[in-house]
């Protein structure tokens, strides 16, 4: 069973009532974490149940992963650059300890916010980190996000020493329903098995570090501003029927947005290679708008949603 399954888009949306959605979300991750970040034992086998056959899929979807985890790599070196220096130059630790808690609340949703809109599965991805709850990050004034954030930052930032690997902050509770752990072999051998273990992993260190870098951002009234890495906002891509209904030109909506992403690795056309972001049949037909940058890409889509 897939994140997106467990985790689905929640009620109202962000962009209409961020208050109430957010209690949507902590209301959903306390059912299947609870109190203690303990997974129930159904939702824990939920993993076993999914077809070898999706497994056999994903063995050539290394490609992909790879793409996706070069991009977490490249914005831990940004986010511990830019944290690294705040805490140096502005007391980042003391100041964020120092504001009210009404005033974190504002900042922390503000980067949820940013964070889930910066394309079209990244909401889902929450689903993987129970602590993104204003509970556990405002914990000890403040404490909870910031050791959250010190998780996260890279011991060594020089590029051309980095091996690729990432930063990831442990959770029993998630390793034990995404599959992280707790499988018996032979499953837990199977490459297909090992794809989607590091799949669900990358997914979780990615949105875990862009929602720390967005909140730090937002504490600082700062928008983007990164070296390494830069993340392609996803943009629904409006068809020719809805566009006319609109009223807006066909031939224009059709065109390639340079912004537009890959739901997977979040690659534009340009830097995933390919002329032009594709459209996923089957999830336009269940009406869900998604991009991917190739097969593989397509492989990861469909497995998630479906």
């Amino acid at each position: 069973m897939s994140h997106t399954h467990l985790f689905p888009i929640q009620s109202p949306s962000y962009r209409q009532n961020r208050t109430g959605w957010n209690r949507s979300w902590e209301r959903r991750l306390a059912e299947v974490y609870g109190s203690a970040l303990e997974p129930a034992n159904a939702l824990a086998k939920r993993i076993d149940i999914v077809p070898k056959a999706k497994y056999d899929a994903l063995i050539g979807a290394l490609e992909t992963i790879l793409a996706m985890k070069k991009e977490v790599v490249a914005l831990q070196v940004d986010l511990t650059r830019y944290a690294t220096r705040r805490f140096a130059e502005r007391d980042l630790g003391g100041a964020w300890m120092a504001c009210a808690e009404s005033r974190r609340d504002d900042i922390l949703l503000e980067g949820l916010v940013r964070t889930c809109d910066a394309t079209s599965d990244f909401e889902s991805r929450r689903g993987l980190c129970p602590e993104t709850t204003l509970g556990r990050l405002n914990r000890g004034h403040g404490a909870g996000y910031l050791d959250l954030l010190k998780g996260l930052l890279l011991s060594q930032t020089d590029t051309t020493l980095l091996p690729g690997a990432y930063q990831t902050v442990p959770c029993a509770a998630v390793d034990g329903i995404m599959g992280l752990s707790g499988v018996a072999a032979p499953q837990a051998e199977h490459d297909g098995y090992k794809l989607l273990r590091e799949f669900n992993r990358c997914a979780r260190a990615y949105f875990l570090t862009l929602f720390v870098w967005n909140t730090m951002l937002a504490f600082y009234d700062e928008k983007e501003d990164t070296g390494h890495y830069k993340l392609v906002s996803g943009r629904a891509r409006v068809s020719p029927a809805k566009a006319s209904a609109l009223g807006i030109d066909p031939q224009l909506a059709a065109k390639e947005d340079p912004h537009r992403a890959c739901s997977v690795c979040t690659r534009n056309a340009e830097k995933a290679g390919v002329p032009k972001l594709l459209n996923c049949k089957i999830c336009n037909a269940n009406d869900i708008e998604t991009l991917y940058c190739g097969k593989y890409a397509r492989v990861l889509i469909l497995w998630s949603k479906f």
